[in-house]
């Protein structure tokens, strides 16, 4: 089922994503929290690659979309000014080209040209998925506490059943997401 030993000690999750995702040429990532020093830990491995991020949080809230986009800026906003504005300018620049989009809508409109297209639906898994290839299975969010701080478990599965299972629940549940892409380019204009 796997080719590599459960871990349980910092920065070991962000060691094995990154090893996982290089190869790759499409990223699937499930995350309950998407912030953007996470986005600053992985932005070297998920260059040039196509990547569906799947952002989870708690159904009923009044305004969700308001909610995460929020919760991105004040997580901005603590970073350390020059490492956060080098990142987000790089995201912004992807977002602007249609490199990279992000999503909390209807999903009749998927574009395949995209860099990211993340998208925002009730889920709480952690999945680092690359190709149809491998996929990390964890509890490390997509923040840099998640993959670097944190001591989490997490695992990398390559059996291939396996993995076609975590891509079909993952594309299942991305095609009914919302897409956040537009919000975030006026948040990150404003910001820089």
């Amino acid at each position: 089922m796997t080719n590599a030993a459960p871990f349980f000690a910092s920065n070991t999750a962000a060691s094995l994503i990154q090893a996982t995702l290089y190869p790759s040429h499409f990223v699937r990532i499930a995350t309950a929290y998407f912030e953007p020093s996470g986005y600053q830990v992985l932005q070297d491995v998920l260059a040039a690659k196509m990547v569906h991020l799947l952002i989870g949080r708690e159904e009923g809230g009044q305004d969700r979309l308001e909610t995460v986009l929020n919760e991105f800026v004040e997580r901005f906003l603590s970073r350390p000014l020059e490492r956060r504005t080098q990142a987000m300018r790089h995201m912004l620049q992807a977002l602007e080209q249609g490199q990279l989009l992000v999503s909390l809508g209807d999903a009749s409109n998927e574009r395949f040209d995209t860099f990211l297209d993340a998208r925002y639906l009730y889920q709480h898994a952690k999945l680092y998925i690359a190709d149809e290839v491998a996929v990390v299975v964890t509890s490390a969010n997509f923040s840099h506490h998640g993959l670097v701080r944190s001591i989490e478990a997490g695992i990398r599965v390559t059996q291939p059943d396996d993995v076609t299972y975590f891509v079909q629940r993952f594309d299942e549940y991305f095609s009914r997401a919302h897409s956040i892409t537009d919000a975030l380019i006026d948040r990150l204009r404003q910001l820089l």
